[in-house]
């Protein structure tokens, strides 16, 4: 066995001959029930001639003429074999991902630790801020490379679009998904789903028009995100299920107990989020129950799966379109 492993190293021949031996057998257990037994044997015969050649240590030359003698059986004998790279890569493929996963789901999990609260034993997600050191160097190309790779360090440029407090995370009007634990008002320890108004230090009032105004800018159809929510007929009333705006106390009494009316206004705590519901005649939202902690997103919904139809309520919201 130490002879023929120190020449499965040494010789590219042997290497071929082992592999064109895994190859064959494992093309007659796929296709056993498909030859004859006669068929099955003549290319066994030939394989267990290439395996004894090369255990037993026989010349090169002798080799590659059982291997030759191997092919001619097996192209004489097996069924055709259409696309062999293609699948023997795609099940390279799948053993490798049912590997990962089982290791995934049984074993390990790869964790990131989001914060520096277990430094400096475990080093977790951290930032700092360069622009307060002017003699901060930014590496470039290999370095930086390294650094990513070896030290986990990425380098980011942010620019804010105009000036103020630079927020990365949910714009006005996306609808955002948020956890309800801890927002008195609504039901506990599960997610809830609105549409994202005001954001931390801002007023907001409704109008007696359903139009939404903060800081003193009315939101309209043309605001980015509300182009359906505020795209209704003013001389219609407001009906549940469609869109209608967004409604306060004034307009129908009991529905909105922070905006009684178009004078009353709410100021939105520092690092909190004021939400609505598209629903606005059957919506227990921000207008009851008031803003909630920033931390408290989840994230922006970004594609509906299910239902793909429209059903009773219009056209479909399948997809990444809704707005």
């Amino acid at each position: 066995m130490g002879t023929f492993i120190l020449r499965w190293f040494l010789s590219r021949t042997v290497r071929q001959a082992v592999d064109m031996c895994r190859q064959v057998r494992k093309f007659i257990q796929a296709q056993c029930d498909l030859l004859p037994p006669e068929k099955i044997q003549e290319i066994s015969k030939a394989a267990r001639e290439l395996k004894g050649a090369i255990m037993a240590g026989e010349k090169l030359d002798d080799i590659r003429a059982r291997m030759k003698n191997l092919e001619k059986v097996a192209n004489d004998n097996l069924l055709p074999y259409p696309h062999g790279s293609i699948r023997e890569n795609v099940e390279v493929f799948l053993v490798t991902g049912a590997v990962v996963l089982a290791l995934r789901t049984f074993f390990f999990q790869p964790m990131a630790i989001p914060s520096g609260s277990a430094q400096p034993t475990l080093w977790g997600i951290t930032s700092e801020n360069l622009q307060r050191k002017p003699d901060a160097r930014i590496p470039r190309g290999f370095e930086r490379l390294f650094q990513a790779c070896w030290m986990g360090a990425h380098y980011y440029y942010q620019v804010a679009e105009n000036d103020g407090e630079l927020r990365i995370g949910p714009r006005r009007g996306e609808i955002i998904v948020f956890e309800s634990t801890g927002i008195p008002g609504i039901i506990q320890n599960t997610q809830d789903i609105k549409r994202l108004i005001a954001l931390g230090g801002e007023h907001v009032r409704i109008g007696n028009d359903r139009h939404v105004i903060v800081n003193g800018v009315r939101l309209d159809a043309s605001t980015p995100f509300f182009e359906n929510v505020y795209g209704f007929d003013p001389k219609q009333p407001p009906i549940a299920d469609h869109f209608s705006g967004h409604v306060n106390g004034s307009v129908h009494p009991g529905l909105a107990a922070l905006f009684p009316n178009e004078q009353a206004e709410f100021v939105v705590r520092p690092h909190y989020c004021l939400a609505f519901g598209d629903n606005t005649m059957n919506s227990n939202d921000g207008r009851n129950w008031g803003d909630f902690p920033e931390e408290k997103i989840i994230g922006k919904a970004s594609f509906v799966f299910w239902p793909i139809g429209g059903g009773d309520h219009g056209r479909s919201r399948f997809g990444w379109g809704f707005r």
